[in-house]
């Protein structure tokens, strides 16, 4: 069909190469895509996304159906949604080969602010590079200071929290407490003020923190406290509710169905 007339994709694997060398380390990652050219960086996305779907067009049997009933415009790539691709397809035919892999596989739920949570199948490799981009994502939030991150995220099935403490343990030491005001409070008080710490959480439920531990007289003057929030939206007035008491207040917000 006319999607893969002219993608160059011999002209792709080298590029692959040089990305993932960039992004075995932070450093790295972060002068490549300072130096890197924005339009090179275009380029190279827009390839690597149709290779993808050249690949999802001969390994994945949900997608072929896809194609073949799905229309399009201007030879374009149609589009894939909830209803005209997750609900129509089982689980098993959108996996490759159609058929779940059996090993180094975790299944994410997402949070169901659409309706209805849905389950998306990870493998190993996939979760790796993720839990990957989010550590970097931290680090250039809020920089290379050892610290102490608390995961208040929900934790079980939901994609945030198992993955955001896994993610973390690259930056430094993590405590999963899920989101138990009793156990970020003890911890906080336990290590003392002598760390920083970066807590981890859905924007309503770090509110909720502050106002109980106010009301117990938790000292937060005496601590280094950031916070980084998701899940969900976060309003720029919530943001400043919480920067009374987090020092630096940033939303990791995204779709757990795309990404992380």
């Amino acid at each position: 069909p006319r999607f893969w007339d002219h993608l160059g994709f011999a002209t792709i694997a080298p590029r692959d190469w040089i990305v993932r060398l960039l992004c075995v380390h932070y450093e790295t990652f972060l002068w490549g895509y300072s130096v890197m050219q924005p339009r090179l960086m275009a380029k190279s996305g827009q390839l690597r996304a149709r290779r993808a779907a050249y690949r999802a067009s001969k390994r994945v049997p949900a997608y072929q159906r896809h194609l073949l009933t799905t229309p399009s415009e201007n030879g374009e790539l149609p589009e894939t949604d909830k209803e005209q691709y997750i609900k129509v397809h089982p689980t098993e035919a959108r996996c490759n080969l159609g058929a779940l892999p059996m090993v180094r596989t975790m299944i994410d739920e997402s949070s169901g602010s659409t309706g209805t949570p849905y389950n998306w199948v990870r493998s190993r490799r996939e979760r790796l590079e993720s839990q990957r981009f989010i550590c970097y994502f931290a680090k250039y939030c809020y920089g290379t200071s050892p610290r102490i991150t608390i995961n208040a995220f929900s934790m079980g099935a939901w994609a945030t929290g198992i993955n955001m403490g896994q993610a973390m343990e690259a930056n430094g030491i993590v405590k999963n407490t899920g989101p138990e005001l009793t156990k970020i409070l003890g911890t906080l008080r336990f290590f003392g003020p002598k760390y920083q710490y970066l807590v981890l959480g859905y924007p309503p439920f770090l509110k909720h923190f502050i106002d109980v531990a106010e009301q117990e007289g938790f000292p937060f003057e005496q601590y280094h406290l950031d916070a980084l929030v998701g899940g969900e939206g976060m309003s720029e007035g919530l943001r400043d509710y919480l920067l009374k008491r987090f020092r630096l207040v940033y939303s990791g917000y995204g779709a757990t169905d795309l990404e992380i």
